[in-house]
């Protein structure tokens, strides 16, 4: 039997365990749904740090913006505090330069001591460091087509649990098959033939379940969702490799209608891939109609025939 102080070391041990494993473990957050608006945070945060401490050396004539950073709604919206806040950081970088350089907003010299000239080659750090955070957001998908990719996913989850049935799907071995052919230069490339289940998996890039809530039933997703606001309302290589991605999921579910199948179970089916690309279409729509200064109501949408 273990004795109390041999319990409390192995209750010890298995927190610490715990929490390296809180913080090694992988991610699933997937890229388009990372703001990184924390980190803009928190970089505007040193760098208002920075520049109290040149407000309190009380430097005469020193006329000092204080920018307002703006809510993440208004990075995600690309809205115009954005850029307010950006030219902002950039006259004040240009502020602190004339100070680091000992000069005035005329360019004359002026006697500043070290002191303000240290604070002042910080706070440009403090800014550049600020910019690049800016740089490097990622906007949010809007919450109407998050919901609209839950939908879908959903969907499609039931699709996946019916076609891998034995008893209903019977036109793909489950068996995976390779169809090499050998290159004039000796290299051999192979195009691979999955089982249902995984085509599903690996097609379902343009409604990832980013939440990962279907890992446990052996849906892992293996590319990454790139697509973000940024992308939508634009003609950009991305959206068009999105677009591309959808196409590519929609001729899939189109081949597995034709595929043969048990007849009993053909109508089953019908319902639910109809229903798949019905949403699809709607998400498609959804996409050319983006307006980023208007809000898109998924449920007025209009249907194509």
């Amino acid at each position: 039997m273990l004795g109390f102080k041999q319990y409390k070391l192995v209750f010890v041990i298995l927190l610490l365990i715990l929490l390296i494993a809180l913080f090694i473990w992988p991610s699933s957050t997937v890229e388009g749904f990372d703001s990184g608006y924390n980190n803009i945070k928190k970089a505007d945060a040193v760098f208002r740090e920075s520049l109290e401490k040149l407000l309190r050396l009380k430097i005469g004539y020193l006329s000092i913006v204080k920018p307002v950073l703006p809510s993440e709604d208004d990075f995600n919206s690309h809205s115009a505090n954005v850029g307010t806040y950006k030219n902002q950081l950039l006259s004040l970088k240009t502020q602190m330069n004339l100070i680091k350089d000992r000069k005035n907003v005329h360019n004359r010299k002026v006697n500043y001591t070290n002191v303000p000239v240290y604070v002042a080659r910080n706070i440009v750090n403090k800014i550049d460091l600020l910019l690049t955070e800016i740089g490097k957001f990622k906007h949010y998908l809007p919450s109407e087509m998050k919901n609209m990719l839950d939908d879908i996913y959903k969907s499609i989850h039931k699709l996946h649990n019916f076609v891998k049935k034995p008893d209903n799907y019977y036109s793909i071995d489950n068996i995976t098959t390779a169809d090499c052919k050998t290159t004039p230069g000796g290299v051999t490339n192979c195009k691979y033939n999955y089982n249902v289940g995984y085509n599903l998996t690996f097609l379902m890039l343009p409604v990832i379940d980013y939440k990962n809530i279907y890992s446990g039933d052996g849906i892992v997703n293996p590319k990454k969702l790139v697509i973000t606001t940024a992308d939508l309302g634009t003609n950009n290589s991305t959206l068009q490799e999105y677009l591309m991605s959808v196409e590519e999921l929609v001729a899939f579910i189109t081949k597995i209608e034709t595929d043969p199948m048990m007849p009993d179970k053909k109508s089953d089916m019908l319902v639910l891939t109809t229903d798949i690309k019905t949403k699809i279409v709607k998400l498609k729509e959804y996409i050319s109609m983006y307006d980023q200064n208007k809000v898109t109501v998924v449920n007025d949408l209009p249907t194509k025939k």
